[in-house]
Formats: C-alpha cells, structure tokens, sequence
C-alpha cells in the first residue's frame, strides 16, 4: 500500500470525501481493519460526541440556537455598534416585574391591563402641569387642565319684609332660591348666625261656650272658639254613652251605649249597647245588645235585632221577637218568634218552641217554622212538626209530623209515632207500637211492638206482623204477613201472598197454634179468591199419627167446573199440565 502522504492533497474537502480509518470495535478475526468514513460523517460524530456548536450570524445581532438545537443564528435583537442601545424587532413579554431606570418612549399605544403606579411625574404634551390642573382627554389625546368643578354657597336674608330666603349661589353663578313665607301671626328673623327665628306674634285665641258635667265638648262655633256639649258622655266607671237620651246606670262598668234610649242596667260590666231601646237588666257581664227594643239579662252573650229577650247566658240571639229562658244556658238561636228554653240548643227558623224536659240535658237542634219541641236530645226539621211527652232521643225530618215516643225517628210528611223506638218514612204513617217500621203511605201499626209496614194503605199491622204492598189488612192478627195488594187474614199465625185474599173461606179457628199458609188470586173486593190453602198446628210430625197437623185446601178446584175427561177439560179451557177434578177426584190434563 502506498504512503498516505504521497497521494495529491486536497485543500477544500467535500461532505463526501472519504477518509481512511481502522475500525477498533470488532471483536477479532475482524479487529482494526482497514475502512472508509465521509467527511459529514466525520462533522456530525465531532458535534454530537463533543456538544460541539456551529453556525454563523450577523454583526451586532444577537445569537439565538435555530430550531434544530445545534446551530447558532441571529435573533431579532440587535445592539448599536456603539453599545449605547438595544432594539428589538418584535414583541416583548416580561413575565416578572420590569424595572427601568431611565425613560420609557413608545410611538405607539401603551396597554395596562393591571393598576398603574406613578413614583414621579407624568408629562402629557411635553408638560408636567401645574398644581391642582387634572389630566383630561382632547378626543385624541390627553393633556394638563384646570379643574372646572362647581362650588356652593348657602345664604340666607329677610325677603318682603316678612319671609325669609335661602339661596343656594354657585361658582359658576347660577343661584337658587327657597322662599319660607310667614302665614298668620308669624315672623320670620335672620338671628345674624346664619339661622331664622320663627316666632308667633299673637298670645293664643280664647275658648268660650258652657257645657254639661263628664259630656265630651264639640265646637259648635269654631272659627269663633265656641264650645258646647256633644252626644259623647263619660259617666263614673269607665262608661260611655253616645247619642240622645241615653242612660246607664251608676254601678254599671266599662261600659258602652250607642244610639237613642238605650238603658245599661246596675251592676252590668262590660257591656255593649248600639240602637234605640235597648236594656240591660241585672247584673250580666261581657254581653251586646245591637237592634231595636231588645232586652238582654244574660252573661256572655250577643243579641242582635229586634225586640228579642235575650235571658240565657252564652247565648247568640238574632232576628226578631224571640225569647231565650233564664234557666237555661248555652243557646243560639236566629230567626223570628221563637221561644227557647233548652240548654245546649241550637233554633234556626220562626215560631218554633223548643222546652227540655230533663234535668239539664237539653242538646236539641231546631230547624224550621212552627216546630213545637218538649223533650231533650232531639233534632227537628221541616214545619209544623210537633215532638213532645217528654221525648228523648227523637229525630224528625219533614213537615206535619208528630211524635210522642223515646229514640224516634221520622222522614216526611204527617207521619204519627207514640211508640218508642219506632220509624216512620213517607207520608201519613201511624206508628202506635215499640220496635216498629212503617215506609210508605197512609200505613198503620197498632201493635204493642215489633210490627212492619211497606208500603201504601196498609192497615192494623199487629204484634210481630208485617204488610207488604198495598192496602192489606192485618185486622190485628199476630204473627201474620201479607205480601201483595187488599189481603185480609182471619185469623193468628197466617201467610198470605196475592191480592184479595177471601177470608171467608180461611181458618179461623186459631186453637193449639194452628198456622195458615195461603195464595190469593182475587181480582178485586168484590171477587175475592183464595186459590190455595195450607194448614198446620203444633201437634206430632210425620207418619200417620201426625193427624191433621198438614192440610191442603185447593179452594181452587173446589169452585172449578167438574170434567169427565181430558176432552171435556180441553173443550172447556183447561191448559195441558193444569189440574181439573172430576166430581171429587183430582186429575192432571196430559193431552
């Protein structure tokens, strides 16, 4: 191989020449063999192996690494040759405090988006102003000016002899005035202390006129001061009257009477009286008398209207002519005419009389006009409704209805109950019985109890008895029920169900317990039918030793026409499965 230092040298090498090297990193057989490297090669291993730097610049500009980090270049800051200034060609963010100590000069806008602090002065068109002038913008710029606020002064002085003026003066000369102006016997005076005096010039007028021992005065001649007596009077103990010929006692108390006539007895305390003709007799408390003509003798109560006569305390009395009794407390009662003498009652209505007859019970309820009531515990409503002999727990509702009997009760018109513990619903029942229901119309029951009527005309339902339907007769038979329409029984212990039963033909013997059982299929009362009927009484029961205990009655076929056959039967209208006879004997047509 040929010495290196004999080959033709190069002065300028490429990036691609090629230099020879001894490759010292493979392991043996191949350790230090001979190889090739470029120039770049070689550059980039020096840089990065040694942090070596490289690039180029311009004169006073200074450096900054270009984007690849290896290189150097120019920035945007470049320094005067003479050092004495920097200029930067771009934007400058300052992230902590900036000092300066010499000038700052901006050709342009200067942003503070934070508070602005001035140490020394601030120069604004090439001056620093002068004491007390105030920077102030021209529209495009600012500039030193004198401060051009307005100042008051506020005086006063004696204005047309009598008032007196104040006035506001400004330092722009504008002036403002408010006038005090001295009414009648006034005088307005500066006091030379920046203040006014305001003083009367008369001594007070006089008051003349006569009036009437504890009666409250009125001017009946003001412009003149006059004074005589008003309709208001205080009386001894706090009591006070107002309007004309009003009396209250001496010994009545906190008291208060409005209105014409009205008298407020001795001893009353606490009460009101408003109207004409009122009166309070004896000694009642906390009471109102409102209206025309009312009498009150009654603690804690109201009474409003006219002549009313209010003698039950804790009470409420409106309307006109009712009367309430001493005896009894604790009633309220509204309406016209009505007389109450019950505690614990409540009366709505007119002409109604309401009386308790036990020992303080009372606890009635009265509703309506012309209610006569004598009992305790009762309520009524409707007209004309009488409940009396000492009644006890009875209720009735509607008009015309009367009732003599304990825990009664009645809905509708002129129904009649004496028995205790009976109803009535409808029209013109009559309930003389204990226990017993009537519902309907012009139904009767004059058992000793227990006895049932429904419906209309159903008569002398007897003990333990019921009707159903309308116009049966019991006939005062017991333990009988009619169910249908004009049945009559004819004896004790008897079913009957149709219409126009003929009791003729029913039982009538009654002895040892017998009982009947029958249909009726009359047609009216003067063709009663009885079609079967079926008999029993209390005798042994089954086989042949039973007797007659069961017997059949066919009152049906006993009356039918008698037919030899079934022929004869068919030719005379009797249907297929209907019984006929034949003389005595019962046959069933079959064809």
């Amino acid at each position: 191989m040929a010495i290196i230092y004999s080959y033709p040298e190069k002065t300028t090498p490429a990036g691609g020449d090629f230099l020879v090297i001894t490759d010292s990193e493979q392991p043996a057989p191949n350790k230090n063999r001979t190889k090739s490297l470029t120039i770049d090669n070689l550059a980039n291993y020096v840089v990065t192996s040694t942090s070596g730097i490289t690039g180029s610049g311009t004169v006073n500009t200074i450096a900054m690494f270009t984007p690849t980090g290896v290189k150097i270049g120019d920035s945007i800051i470049t320094q005067t040759s003479s050092g004495a200034g920097v200029t930067i060609n771009g934007g400058l963010n300052v992230v902590e405090d900036l000092n300066v100590t010499g000038s700052i000069e901006t050709s342009s806008n200067l942003e503070v988006t934070g508070d602005a602090r001035f140490l020394s002065t601030i120069t604004a068109g090439g001056t620093r102003g002068t004491a007390g002038q105030v920077l102030s913008s021209t529209g495009i710029g600012v500039e030193w000016t004198s401060d051009t606020d307005t100042t008051y002064d506020l005086t006063g002085q004696v204005s047309n002899v009598t008032d007196f003026a104040i006035g506001l003066l400004g330092s722009d000369g504008t002036l403002d005035k408010v006038s005090l102006i001295a009414g009648s016997n006034i005088t307005l005076t500066d006091n030379g202390s920046n203040g006014v005096t305001i003083a009367s010039s008369s001594s007070g007028g006089t008051v003349t006129g006569t009036g009437t021992t504890q009666n409250l005065p009125i001017w009946s001649d003001g412009p003149n001061g006059v004074l005589s007596d008003s309709t208001i009077k205080q009386h001894d103990g706090n009591n006070i009257t107002i309007g004309a010929n009003v009396g209250t006692a001496t010994g009545a108390n906190y008291t208060l009477s409005v209105g014409s006539s009205n008298n407020v007895s001795n001893g009353a305390a606490r009460a009101l009286a408003v109207g004409a003709n009122n009166v309070t007799t004896g000694t009642p408390v906390d009471l109102a008398v409102i209206g025309i003509d009312n009498s009150a003798n009654s603690s804690y109560s109201l009474t409003v209207g006219q002549n009313n006569q209010t003698n039950s305390g804790t009470s409420f009395v409106a309307g006109i002519d009712n009367i309430t009794s001493s005896n009894t407390p604790r009633q309220f009662v509204i309406g016209r005419e009505n007389n109450v003498d019950s505690v614990d009652t409540i009366v709505l209505g007119d002409s109604n009389t309401v009386t308790e007859t036990g020992a303080g019970f009372g606890s009635m309820m009265v509703f309506g006009h012309l209610n006569k009531v004598l009992g305790d515990r009762i309520l009524c409503l409707g007209t004309s409704n009488t409940i009396n002999s000492n009644n006890q727990g009875a209720y009735i509702i509607g008009a015309g209805s009367s009732s003599t009997g304990d825990r009664t009760y009645s809905v509708g018109q002129q129904n009649a109950i004496t028995g205790n513990e009976s109803y009535a619903f409808g029209k013109s029942n009559t309930i003389a019985a204990a226990a017993s229901v009537a519902v309907g119309t012009n139904n009767s029951i004059s058992a000793i109890e227990k006895a049932y009527a429904f419906g209309f005309g159903n008569d002398n339902i007897n003990f333990k008895s019921f009707a159903i339907g309308d116009n049966n007769d019991v006939l005062n038979t017991q333990r009988t029920y009619l169910i249908g329409r004009e049945n009559k029984p004819a004896t004790d212990n008897t079913i009957i169900l149709g219409q126009f039963s003929d009791p003729t033909v029913l039982r009538t013997n009654n002895t040892n317990g017998r009982s009947t059982v029958a249909f009726a299929v009359g047609v009216n009362n003067g063709t009663r039918r009885t079609a079967w009927e079926f008999r029993g009484r209390q005798t042994s029961t089954g086989g042949t030793s039973a007797g007659d205990s069961m017997r059949v009655m066919a009152w049906a076929l006993l009356y039918s026409t008698s037919y030899a056959d079934d022929t004869a039967a068919a030719a005379g209208g009797v249907e297929v499965g209907q019984l006929y006879r034949t003389g005595s004997t019962v046959k069933i047509r079959m064809t």
